[in-house]
């Protein structure tokens, strides 16, 4: 299948081995007009990890002082990025930190949800193993 314009950058990218990709809170709204690109299923894992291929890891842009984020509650915010298919969150904001990760662990209730965040903690590892951290 032909990639889109827009999307040759991505291809091109994975293709000489980009270890990482970071996911803008940006509103695609011929991919998914539902909401940001951050939070959503049809970009981060139809498009970026199913449609393109990719595997490694995802980072998602800031949800901590990002405007384009403010109506989800801060707790829901990192859970909503990895149920989307993303893997390590940034937040700009240091006292939402710990209510992001509350989140977390609350959503790991779930066994489903726990499998999701185990998947991605081991991409993560995988990443910080090759880069020697």
């Amino acid at each position: 299948m032909p990639t889109p314009p827009g999307l040759a950058s991505f291809r091109a990218g994975i293709a000489a081995g980009s270890q990482t990709v970071m996911v803008s809170s940006a509103v695609y709204s011929r991919i998914d007009p539902a909401g940001p690109a951050v939070f959503s299923r049809a970009v981060v894992t139809d498009l970026l990890r199913r449609r393109l291929g990719y595997s490694g890891v995802v980072v998602s842009d800031d949800l901590g002082a990002a405007k384009a984020v403010a109506d989800t509650p801060a707790g829901r915010r990192a859970t909503r990025f990895l149920q989307a298919g993303g893997d390590l969150v940034l937040c700009a904001d240091p006292s939402l930190v710990a209510t992001m990760t509350s989140g977390l662990v609350e959503a790991a209730a779930d066994a489903s949800f726990a499998t999701t965040l185990a998947a991605s903690a081991g991409r993560v590892d995988r990443l910080v193993s090759r880069v020697g951290g």
